[in-house]
């Protein structure tokens, strides 16, 4: 991660048991580029649809097609 954050996993807190820097660390390693924007993006999606999917806030018949779309979203060939 860039160094001004302070760390490899810009969420770590005091709280934090490992499992999110591991799971970063795998989405930073399927969503490569130089200034792991990707992958911020591909962990901030994910995050946000659990919780959201976790309180019961997303309808679950559409979990797939979310997961889908996500996916498609961030596997797509970057424009310059």
């Amino acid at each position: 991660m860039d160094a001004q954050r302070g760390g490899e996993f810009p969420a770590a807190g005091d709280h934090d048991d490992g499992a999110a820097p591991a799971g970063f660390r795998g989405i930073r390693d399927a969503f490569p580029d130089a200034g792991e924007t990707r992958a911020e993006v591909a962990w901030s999606a994910m995050h946000g649809l659990s919780t959201l999917q976790a309180s019961g806030r997303l309808r679950p018949s559409h979990v797939e097609a979310r997961l889908d779309l996500a996916r498609r979203m961030l596997t797509q060939p970057e424009a310059h």
